[in-house]
């Protein structure tokens, strides 16, 4: 809603202004709260891993999301988008293969991945954030260009569904510690594949924001479902030494997920844009739902892991 307050009172770029706030309060609460507690182990950075996968996602995702711009072909001189995407797959492959050489303090410890829940729940948190960057963006295209709604009245309209899907992830959080975390979040996927494919199915010329709601309702409550069970997959059943590893290749998945998520609906949009923005949309929604499915597989994979008894 804010980001529609913005857009509609200083133009597109005014959104960027909210991160300003934001990192100030980050930066002050980390300042003020955060322990000073340091590991009696020495710690030393992985410089090769940090620049080799930095460089091959900033091609993939730059090469992906760019693509449609240079229509696929040259960027500049020599460069073109398939040799930016070729660039980017061969560095994360030396990347993989530098983090199994170095024996000493790998950026991605690859023994991550004989845990099955890891392999499981970073694949399916991929796949939300791809869900998640893919259902967004056509949809509030939509509701302003094809339906006319103001960005204001677009954002409002999101309100409800992430106030529920807030208090739906505080009620999971905790539930994951007492009850199965693979059934929370393969739930919270079943409900994300409804909202969104109803939603798909009910947009036409003229549909209403009201008529929308409860597509977006449900869609909220499966959002909150779904994120603290599956980090609670994640790390479970891995040793303490390697838990911080593990929630930072999590999130990376979530957020690589959520750029080549958006940067895929943008190309099917492309795609699809001689035909109605109606159809262009649905066609674009086609790949969050897919995503989806990829994730309630991901928690079909999972093995069951112990519960806590609750205290007391």
């Amino acid at each position: 809603m804010i980001g529609g307050l913005l857009v509609a009172s200083t133009g597109w770029r005014g959104i960027f202004l909210i991160n300003l706030p934001v990192g100030v309060a980050g930066w002050i609460t980390a300042a003020r709260l955060l322990p000073g507690w340091r590991p009696g182990k020495e710690h030393r950075l992985d410089l090769w891993g940090i620049a080799l996968s930095s460089l091959g996602l900033t091609a993939l995702v730059f090469g992906v999301q760019s693509g449609e711009a240079y229509n696929w072909a040259t960027v500049a001189g020599p460069v073109t988008i398939p040799s930016i995407l070729a660039f980017g797959v061969l560095c994360l492959a030396v990347f993989i293969w530098w983090q199994h050489r170095n024996t000493r303090e790998p950026l991605l410890p690859l023994r991550l991945f004989h845990n099955r829940n890891f392999s499981a729940a970073a694949t399916a948190g991929g796949a939300m954030g791809a869900a998640m960057g893919g259902l967004f963006l056509p949809l509030m295209i939509y509701l302003q260009n094809a339906l006319g709604y103001s960005p204001l009245a677009t954002g409002a309209a999101t309100v409800p569904m992430f106030a529920l899907s807030s208090l739906c992830a505080r009620l999971a959080g905790k539930q994951s510690d007492t009850a199965s975390p693979r059934m929370l979040a393969a739930l919270g996927f079943a409900l994300l594949i409804a909202g969104t494919g109803s939603l798909v199915a009910q947009l036409h010329t003229g549909v209403s924001l009201w008529a929308l709601m409860p597509s977006l309702l449900v869609s909220g409550i499966g959002i909150g479902l779904v994120s603290a069970p599956l980090a609670s997959i994640a790390t479970r059943s891995l040793e303490t030494a390697l838990i911080g590893a593990a929630s930072g290749v999590f999130n990376t998945t979530r957020q690589l997920g959520g750029a080549l998520g958006s940067a895929a609906t943008g190309v099917l949009l492309q795609a699809d844009i001689g035909n109605t923005a109606t159809s262009a949309t649905q066609a674009a929604l086609a790949f969050p739902v897919a995503a989806l499915l990829v994730g309630l597989a991901c928690c079909a994979v999972a093995r069951p892991t112990a519960v806590t008894a609750p205290a007391g």
